[in-house]
Order: structure tokens, then C-alpha cells, then sequence
């Protein structure tokens, strides 16, 4: 078996067991904000994160409490992350009827009437082109009047 090569490692109790002690860290921090985050701020980070929000605040931040114990690395970069607090924005807006998101486009809602904001490429993902667009310098003017919409409602 010449073209085997063997491989070989110095059995390192203690590098093993900071390794386990640094996973399972991060794994109880992840899982403590999925139980602890304050209730808009968990909805509106469950909403980006595809978990249903028509159900009680119990069953909503288990299913966080669960997706934050199988994916913590994820799950805690996620939180701080510019474009899910964009999606934030977008799911929010769409809820309270500020903006339409249709199929391929996204529209503003005055009434009964709506304007498009714009149009999604086919075979590109609405939402990541959406959030794409309002990080632009063409899309910081849309974004700002939707939070600003928002604010209003509040």
C-alpha cells in the first residue's frame, strides 16, 4: 500500500476539551438570546430566518431557541448582520401595508392604489435583489421612507 500514507495526531486531552468547552459556549450564548431577545427584535430575526410567526411568543422563541442550538456560529452572526435587520425592514413594511412584494416586483402601497418600487430580475431571489437595491446609493432614499413609515406607525 505504498500510495497510503498514514496520518497520525498527538491525542491532546486538553486542546479537545477547550475546544468542546468553547463550542458548547457558544451554543448556551446563542440559544440565551434566542430565549431572552426582547419580542420585536425576535420576530422580526424569526421572520428573515423563515420560522412561522403566527403562533404564540412561546412557541416562536423555541423554534428560535432550537435553530440557535443546531447552528450558534450562524444563528449569532446572523443577529448584528446589516441585511437581516434589512430584511427586518422589508417583512415589517410588508406587514403593515406599506410596501406590496409581488412575484417578481415590490410596490408601495398608498390607499388603494400602488407604484412600483421595482422589478426583480427573473431567476434572481426577490429579497436578496430587494436588499441589494435599498444598500445602494439608488435604494437608500426607499429604505429611509420605509423605516421613516414605520416609525410613524409605531
Amino acid at each position: 500500500m505504498g500510495s497510503v500514507t498514514s496520518k497520525f495526531e498527538l491525542y491532546n486531552p486538553e486542546r479537545e476539551a477547550k475546544v468542546n468547552i468553547e463550542k458548547t459556549t457558544m451554543e448556551i450564548d446563542a440559544q440565551s438570546l434566542a430565549l431572552k431577545m426582547p419580542l420585536a427584535k425576535l420576530i422580526g430575526y424569526a421572520k428573515v430566518l423563515g420560522v412561522n410567526t403566527n403562533k404564540s411568543t412561546d412557541e416562536i422563541r423555541y423554534d428560535m431557541k432550537i435553530i440557535a442550538q443546531q447552528n450558534p456560529e450562524d444563528f449569532l452572526a446572523g443577529i448584528d448582520d446589516p441585511r437581516n435587520e434589512t430584511k427586518q425592514v422589508i417583512f415589517d413594511a410588508a406587514d403593515s401595508r406599506i410596501i406590496n412584494i409581488q412575484d417578481r416586483q415590490f410596490e408601495w402601497v398608498k390607499g388603494n392604489t400602488t407604484s412600483i418600487i421595482t422589478t426583480v430580475p427573473l431567476g434572481v431571489d426577490n429579497i436578496e435583489y430587494f436588499v441589494d437595491l435599498l444598500h445602494s446609493d439608488e435604494g437608500k432614499d426607499v429604505l429611509d421612507s420605509m423605516k421613516k413609515r414605520l416609525k410613524a406607525l409605531a
